[in-house]
């Protein structure tokens, strides 16, 4: 598990758009996303939890090494994600915007965890 294969994520995340996979989409970010508060967590000598809830590992980070995104923001993915990805019928439509601010939210944690990683490591 490295930031290489979070940011390579991204990369897949992106083709899957293109394709009109948004299932695929969403569940490469949301692994990337994952990836990359691991690998923090790691270089923080903290053992991550198994979890596949970001708030749930957003909130293991010590505050003062948390990215400068919120709680609400990781709270309103999860849900539109989950609506989402277990959505089968397609009764809910996804938002162009929420498929926008994924890519962004994924992006941030990204750039987040590669700067932290950066300042961390000797």
């Amino acid at each position: 598990m490295s930031l290489k294969e979070a940011e390579s994520l991204i990369e897949v995340a992106k083709e899957e758009l293109r394709e009109g996979d948004f299932q695929g989409f969403l569940t490469s970010l949301k692994r990337s996303m994952l990836t990359s508060m691991r690998v923090v967590l790691r270089a923080l000598g903290i053992s991550p939890p198994e979890t596949d809830n970001l708030l749930r590992l957003y909130l293991v980070i010590p505050s003062q090494y948390r990215p400068a995104i919120g709680e609400p923001e990781f709270e309103i993915f999860e849900y539109k994600y989950g609506l989402a990805v277990y959505n089968m019928s397609g009764a809910v439509p996804l938002e162009k915007e929420f498929l926008e601010s994924s890519l962004d939210l994924a992006e941030r944690v990204l750039y987040w965890a590669q700067s932290l990683t950066q300042t961390l490591t000797p």
